[in-house]
This record gives C-alpha cells, structure tokens and sequence, in this order.
C-alpha cells in the first residue's frame, strides 16, 4: 500500500480551527506545526486541491475589488472523520537522514578541526532553535491562556525543548571527544617523527 502524504493531515488539522485561504494556512503553518513538520509550502495548493476532490473540504470563491479572487477552505464533516481517524492510528517508524550524521560517520577521513566545525554549527542551530521555542512557548501562555488546545500545544514546544537541550549537551561531548582524537593523532605523529 503506497504511503499517504502526511502533510494532508497537517492541513486539515489547521482546517479545524477555522476556514482559511491557502495563504492563512501558509502563514498558520509557519506560526505552528512548522517548529516540528517541515513542509513546502509548494505543496500546500495541491493538498488542498486533492482534499476537495475527496470531499474532505469544500471551497468558497469570494470576488475582490482589484485583487484576485480569494478562496476559501472549510473542513467537512467527512475531513474531521479522517483527520480523527488519522491521529488514532500507530505512528509509522520514522527513518532519520542526516547528512552531518553521515559526515560524522566517515569523520575519520578528514582533520578533527573539520569535524568539530560540523558539530559547532549544528549545535548553534539547537541553540537557535531552542531560543525560538521558548519564545513560542511566552507568546501561547501569554495569548492562549485558557483554550482546550494549550496543553497539547505546550507539550510540542516543551519536547522540541527538551531535545534541542539534550543535542545541545550531546554536542559539548562529541567536541571533547574530537578534541582528545586530535591529540592523539598528534601525540602518534610525534613518537613517529622521533623515531626518524
């Protein structure tokens, strides 16, 4: 069985909190999901194309005075029951590619310094990272105080966190544990020239 694009659930979950055109979903996205669930937003307009012809949206066209037409997307009741369906389902097993993983990897083939260079840079993304998550996490406590949906907000922003916190911490490792290769090749290369 071919695997269904995840991200149509991303749309109509959004859908769910109101009706939206495909620029509010562009922008609600970028302001939400888009901390864990990375999309083109390319892709938005034929989700939402192949929603309406499975009868899990439907549309409304409203003429603008000098602008182009806006549409509309609202969520049917058809859209809730697969979206629901959806989030009862197991999670499929994700398969990570990482290409500073995979440069870490065959990190032995190139000076440490070059090593400890990729692993600096990933951990001052985590730490960017994670300063935009705590902001995220102000701004829903400050303005959505009180709604049904904040916990379950929270705990997306809280366990992006918690990871960017514990890769931060594993990155402080992997740069001891360069730093000491470093100067194990140098001590050999040492004991090599002496030897001459």
């Amino acid at each position: 069985m071919a695997r269904r694009n995840t991200s149509r659930y991303a749309v109509l979950g959004l859908l769910t909190w109101r009706p939206m055109s495909g620029y509010e979903i562009r922008k609600t996205y970028k302001d939400s999901v888009a901390n864990f669930w990375s999309e083109s937003f390319g892709q938005i307009y034929p989700i939402l194309r192949q929603l309406l012809k499975e009868g899990l949206s439907t549309r409304t066209v409203e003429r603008q005075e000098g602008r182009p037409e806006r549409h509309t997307y609202t969520v049917t009741d058809k859209g809730r029951e697969e979206l629901l369906r959806w989030l009862a389902e197991p999670v499929e097993p994700r398969k990570e590619r990482s290409e500073f993983m995979l440069k870490l990897f065959f990190g032995n083939h190139i000076p440490a310094d070059e090593s400890i260079r990729h692993v600096r840079r990933a951990q001052k993304e985590r730490e960017d990272l994670l300063a935009r998550l705590l902001v995220t996490k102000v701004r829903l406590l400050s303005e959505h105080a009180g709604k049904v949906q904040l916990p379950y907000w929270l705990l997306t922003v809280t366990g992006g966190m918690a990871l960017c916190k514990a890769y931060i911490e594993w990155c402080d490792e992997a740069i001891a544990v360069l730093e000491k290769t470093k100067k194990k090749k140098t001590g050999r290369g040492a004991k090599k020239g002496a030897r001459k």
